[in-house]
């Protein structure tokens, strides 16, 4: 009996030991698999930024948020919702106001001009109402409009509802605006206004 225990505690031993190594090895080879997936998925994450970085129709769009240094931060986990003005929106406005792209760059609210194209939140369309309001990053509210087809302010929406993985982009076409005095020493002053109205 004595010289049957040590082989018999020998084998058990060797199984034990296998055993758990297969148990170890099939938990890191899972873990490893984990960390690969959460790589691949952050590598092709698809922020509202992609979007228009990738938008044929959105390059003005892509250097002015180059420019104002907000890639970073609409590209964060939101959600967002981007109303995003075309080529031929922004150029359509800087022809109105006389200036050209690179003025429109320079202009030291261009921060904010942008921001009142976002809203902190994932509005898709089926959430607009006629005359219901949204309050943007910049801190004005935008109005929507059903009435011979979705609008807000005075742009057209659409294509809307593109999906990103940190919320949803309406292509518009006009650039959103406020407008009031923005003469900090006026009266009359409007923090919220964009550009001045000449009311002061």
């Amino acid at each position: 009996k004595n010289g049957s225990f040590a082989p018999n505690f020998f084998f058990v031993a060797v199984f034990l030991h296998q055993t758990q190594n297969h148990s170890f090895m099939k938990r890191f080879f899972t873990l490893i698999a984990a960390a690969m997936t959460f790589m691949v998925s952050g590598w092709s994450q698809n922020t509202v930024v992609d979007i228009v970085v990738n938008s044929e129709d959105h390059t003005l769009l892509e250097l002015a948020v180059i420019e104002a240094d907000l890639a970073g931060t609409l590209s964060g986990p939101g959600p967002f919702t981007l109303f995003a003005p075309t080529d031929a929106a922004i150029t359509a406005l800087v022809t109105e106001l006389g200036i050209s792209a690179d003025d429109l760059l320079a202009l030291p609210n261009l921060a904010d001009i942008l921001t009142y194209h976002a809203v902190a939140d994932s509005v898709v369309s089926g959430d607009l109402m006629e005359g219901a309001t949204a309050t943007t990053i910049f801190g004005a509210d935008l109005t929507f409009s059903l009435m011979g087809g979705a609008m807000v302010n005075d742009a057209n929406i659409g294509p809307a509802d593109i999906i990103a993985d940190n919320g949803v982009v309406h292509v518009i076409d006009a650039v959103l605006l406020t407008f009031g005095c923005t003469d900090e020493n006026a009266c009359n002053y409007d923090a919220l206004a964009l550009v001045d109205d000449g009311s002061c």
